[in-house]
């Protein structure tokens, strides 16, 4: 069982690109000359395979493997790499670039969101890696597994849990009730999309956006509601890059492919 602490530390990584997304890290001050003071590895353990990072909290580590035909969910502690526990679906996604999961677990609250590549989204334990609810977003939507399977790291908000489906209009993102895992809402448009949802204030105004192959869409955090879009069709690569606020948030910059 882990020990974990109903809401993550100021030097905790509770999901995907840190606390905001923002793949920022603050307060910390790394060594640089290794020819003096070389860094000493701690520990080293096999894992399944898979694209998922890693959410950080306390001592324990979340993360998602592919072990042969089980997509699982597993906890390890941090200061010696033992596995205290795992959480087994009996499903196995591959491609020609690799097998297994693509999405990173999200911690809130004493709880794991996890994102599986087939499309099992599941709200765990974090301390004991028990199921408290799960859903099928592809079932949910009539969404088809994508090419790279579904990539999308959950997204935590006050009373919901958000995901990226791609599938037909106005179902191509879709939350849930994070404590019932009842469906909340469906909307949007955007087939193709690799990219998770971001929580941002545009303006002063908090609002979900989400880039994929449409373009870049905005959705009240509540009611799902299309706040504002921007088409701007990709032509061939999928989008994959986060959104980020510039500007002093009053615009949001969007990475795309074919070097645009």
């Amino acid at each position: 069982k882990a020990d974990v602490p109903a809401k993550p530390g100021p030097n905790d990584w509770p999901g995907f690109r840190g606390s905001n997304r923002e793949g920022v890290v603050k307060g910390v001050t790394i060594v640089t000359n290794w020819d003096e003071k070389p860094p000493k590895e701690v520990w080293r353990k096999p894992i399944g395979a898979g694209f998922s990072s890693y959410a950080v909290i306390g001592n324990y580590l979340f993360t998602q493997e592919q072990r042969k035909e089980n997509e699982i969910v597993a906890c390890y502690r941090a200061d010696t790499g033992d596995e205290v526990w795992v959480n087994t679906v009996s499903v196995r996604f591959s491609e020609m670039v690799g097998d297994g999961p693509r999405a990173t677990p999200t911690y809130e609250d004493g709880k794991l969101y996890t994102q599986g590549a087939t499309g099992i989204l599941q709200c765990l334990d974090a301390s004991t890696g028990n199921t408290l609810w799960k859903a099928d977003i592809a079932a949910d939507t009539g969404a088809k597994v994508p090419q790279w399977g579904f990539a999308s790291s959950p997204l935590v908000t006050d009373k919901l849990v958000v995901t990226f489906t791609g599938s037909a209009p106005d179902k191509a993102v879709i939350a849930y009730d994070k404590a019932t895992g009842t469906k909340a809402w469906c909307g949007g448009s955007g087939k193709e999309g690799y990219s998770s949802a971001q929580l941002l204030q545009v303006h002063g105004v908090p609002q979900i956006v989400v880039t994929s192959g449409f373009g870049v869409q905005s959705f009240d955090p509540v009611s799902g509601a299309v706040l504002w879009s921007n088409e701007w069709l990709t032509k061939t690569n999928p989008r994959v890059v986060q959104p980020t606020l510039v500007d002093g948030g009053r615009a949001v910059l969007v990475g795309t492919a074919e070097g645009k």
